[in-house]
């Protein structure tokens, strides 16, 4: 008999090392899926999935129940293949998890969004982000490169409000990273003059140095769906915030799919050729 994918079957047991994984992930990024989880921790679906059931069966994690329609890429065709078949499991810790993790000494984890069916457009758009954090850690893998911060719930940086925070040591210098995730489902102009208005308000205010410890200088990087909406956002930016432009670094969203920093798939808001993130004389691939 299959079990349910939403109820467990109670089996108090702790966690092994291999089940462990992907509480700590949980822990830092609030919420993950099925796929996400895979590529963080490096091992088959199958094994993970496993691990999951486990946790889950003991009661440190929840799975929230998402649509399959909800989780479709962008541009998919609206028609009854989206009714049939299932989503990908998204989990977060429960409150049981989340004891159990501070008994172990382990530093309190981030609130995960609320997320569920009655809210699937914030549902995606919080995966999307959670998609960029976890490239961001494969392509840090890729190059030896230490992940000094990640912060994926709100940052407050004065007026703005990223979707998530990171702060990487290259070979020479820092890079830091404000998140922004467009997927292109608003209309009008008023969102992104609400954000043009507030990263300007944090450059000139000092909160960008006081949320990073010092550091002056931010890359505010924006995936989108298209090349096309990828262009009109740029375009839109450079009539927004012309003194800030150079600062907004814009890709597509497929860029998440592959790890590495030094392909060049990014544009600035400027204008121009398209740029590697990070040059290859800073960072160190690994070795195949």
């Amino acid at each position: 008999m299959r079990r349910s994918r939403y109820v467990a079957a109670p089996k108090v047991t702790a966690p092994t090392p291999l089940q462990m994984e992907p509480l700590l992930w949980l822990a830092q990024f609030g919420v993950l899926s099925t796929p996400q989880l895979v590529r963080l921790i490096g091992r088959y679906e199958k094994g993970v999935q496993r691990s999951m059931r486990a946790v889950f069966d003991a009661g440190l994690v929840e799975v929230i129940p998402i649509p399959r329609a909800a989780l479709a890429p962008p541009g998919t065709p609206e028609d009854h293949r989206l009714l049939f078949g299932s989503a990908p499991n998204v989990y977060r810790l429960s409150k049981t998890g989340v004891k159990y993790l501070a008994g172990e000494g382990i530093a309190e984890p981030i609130t995960p969004p609320t997320i569920g069916v009655k809210n699937t457009l914030f549902a995606a758009h919080e995966l999307q982000v959670r998609d960029f954090l976890v490239w961001l850690v494969e392509s840090c893998r890729l190059y030896r490169l230490e992940v000094l911060r990640t912060s994926v719930d709100r940052p407050v940086l004065g007026e703005a409000m990223p979707d998530a925070l990171f702060i990487v040591k290259l070979t020479q210098g820092r890079l830091v990273g404000l998140v922004e995730c467009d997927r292109g489902t608003e209309r009008g102009v008023s969102r992104w003059q609400n954000k043009a208005r507030s990263y300007a308000q944090m450059f000139a205010s000092g909160a960008l140095q006081e949320a990073t410890g010092g550091l002056r200088n931010a890359r505010i990087l924006v995936t989108t769906p298209s090349i096309t909406r990828r262009n009109q956002l740029a375009g839109l930016i450079r009539e927004l915030s012309p003194e800030l432009a150079s600062q907004y670094w814009l890709t597509t969203v497929d860029t998440l799919e592959r790890p590495g920093f030094t392909e060049p798939v990014w544009i600035r808001a400027t204008g121009g050729e398209a740029l590697a993130l990070v040059p290859p004389d800073r960072v160190e691939a690994r070795t195949p």
